[in-house]
């Protein structure tokens, strides 16, 4: 009875070995498909880096953007008031001499068609910000991926940690069974 329960025994640990080899063998697995999902996120993270880089330029873009339409639309108010001033006077106020009829239509016009420019040049600038918004937003998208990959990436590493922990105490487990022999307390 007792060599039959130590021949069990043995056999017992010739199972656990190989369970546990087959467990190691598993975990590596894991392990090298993970580090194929890391070089994934990494791969993803360098196509998406150079965004960062480039929302300070479009951010800068849009400042000057944003500034040039608001002188334009101080120019544009200007031309306007000059329009108003020849239409509702005779004579200047500062000089008190008469405004000619031609010289209020010669302003008038022209005046007119800088408005005309000036509004063309509001529609560019407004169409050009559209651009430079969406290009922001999707830099901003690339951006948040981007930290999404480094937390994946991060729980990934962790996982890889805890395996190559579980895999170093499967192999000390297996060497502790092949090292020691079958003792009475077995």
């Amino acid at each position: 009875l007792q060599e039959k329960f130590i021949k069990e025994v043995i056999n017992n640990k010739s199972e656990i070995i190989a369970e546990n080899h087959q467990k190691i063998f598993d975990n590596n697995f894991t392990i090298s498909c993970r580090q194929e999902e890391i070089w994934s996120h990494e791969a993803d993270k360098s196509k998406l880096s150079f965004d960062a880089e480039e929302k300070i330029q479009v951010e800068t873009k849009l400042k000057k953007l944003t500034q040039t339409e608001a002188a334009l639309q101080n120019r544009k108010s200007e031309h306007d008031r000059q329009i108003q001033f020849f239409q509702n006077n005779d004579e200047c106020p500062s000089c008190e001499q008469p405004i000619t009829e031609s010289t209020k239509q010669t302003q008038i016009e022209s005046r007119t068609t800088k408005i005309g420019d000036i509004e063309n040049g509001i529609a560019d600038l407004q169409r050009m910000e559209s651009e430079e918004q969406d290009r922001l937003q999707s830099i901003l998208v690339d951006l948040e991926t981007i930290r999404k990959n480094d937390v994946e990436k991060a729980k990934i590493l962790s996982s890889i940690a805890e395996l190559e922990k579980f895999n170093a105490k499967l192999e000390k487990d297996i060497e502790a069974y092949k090292n020691g022999s079958v003792s009475e307390e077995d």
